[in-house]
């Protein structure tokens, strides 16, 4: 909860307590989006950046935050899913309780590579990640642009 000390983020400021959880792929991107939206009065109930997925996934996120009464919308930075089921079986049950957006990176092949680089993540199809996020319920954004929604009411 970037909100509440200790706060293991790079920013520089705490965010706001809201009703939207990040989690992101990128640890920079969380933390320079934690960084630009504490300064523009955004928050966050969350921040998680899970990196190249070695122990915790999005599955695993999606099934915490589905039952967490402090977070009311979740933003996912999606660079690749490893764990396809299971992000899936969790994007449907998560999606049915509350709001799920997700942008995902490597639409296009230089940030697909960018990607690749970073997290080690095959970007994928595009077409088939937009099926999959389109099937389970999920919001497909193409940037997580959060003025003015200071409420996840304002996301869906």
């Amino acid at each position: 909860m970037p909100h509440i000390e200790p706060d293991a983020s790079f920013a520089q400021r705490l965010a706001a307590p809201r009703e939207i959880a990040l989690v992101s792929q990128s640890g920079a991107g969380a933390g320079a989006r934690l960084e630009w939206d504490a300064s523009e009065g955004v928050g966050f109930s969350h921040l998680v950046s899970i990196g190249n997925m070695a122990d915790v996934n999005f599955g695993d996120m999606l099934d915490f935050l589905a039952g967490d009464p402090t977070c009311a919308a979740i933003l996912l930075y999606i660079e690749g899913v490893k764990h396809v089921r299971k992000f899936m079986s969790a994007a449907r049950r998560c999606s049915r309780v509350k709001p799920v957006i997700a942008i995902k990176a490597g639409r296009h092949s230089v940030s697909a590579k960018a990607a690749a680089l970073h997290t080690g993540a095959l970007a994928g199809s595009d077409d088939i990640y937009a099926a999959a996020l389109r099937r389970a319920g999920v919001l497909r954004v193409h940037d997580l642009d959060l003025r003015g929604r200071r409420s996840c009411r304002a996301l869906y």
